[in-house]
């Protein structure tokens, strides 16, 4: 596990949904009957019975995408229903094969392949995944290029 949050109060709390944006936040919605809830180090007070709230928290990864990095990497088409091209330009005028690895917003690996010669279109097959944001990550010469892809079906 890569992250974990605890929100709550001492009655019958819960959480009836999640979603991820583009940015990968995340946001749950849900109810409390408790007499406040904690949710970091933000609390909200019960108003009286079942109060709804909606929380959102920024990306639990940690993966950061540094500013001049995107432009070593194309992928194409963003979004895509699962299968992508992604072309990896000369990096760091690397002549040693890449690493190429797809991770989701939780940071489990759901993709690992070694890349051929720089400059090349790659195709990648994603579609047995579940739709969201996942993270692509190019390793050479002990440098990381770092790229985000939408799934959508």
């Amino acid at each position: 596990m890569l992250s974990a949050k605890t929100v709550g109060g001492s009655s019958d709390d819960r959480g009836n949904s999640i979603a991820v944006d583009g940015s990968g936040n995340y946001y749950i919605t849900g109810y409390f009957t408790s007499t406040t809830v904690s949710f970091g180090s933000n609390v909200v007070t019960n108003a009286g019975g079942d109060d709804m709230f909606a929380a959102k928290y920024g990306n639990p990864v940690g993966i950061e995408e540094l500013a001049n990095q995107t432009e070593a990497i194309t992928i194409y088409p963003n979004p895509t229903n699962g299968l992508f091209e992604l072309q990896v330009k000369d990096l760091q005028n690397s002549n040693t094969d890449s690493q190429v690895s797809v991770v989701d917003v939780l940071g489990r690996e759901v993709y690992n392949a070694t890349l051929g010669t720089h400059n090349q279109t790659n195709k990648i097959d994603l579609s047995n995944q579940a739709i969201g944001m996942y993270y692509v990550i190019i390793s050479t010469n002990g440098q990381q290029y770092r790229g985000k892809v939408m799934l959508s079906k």
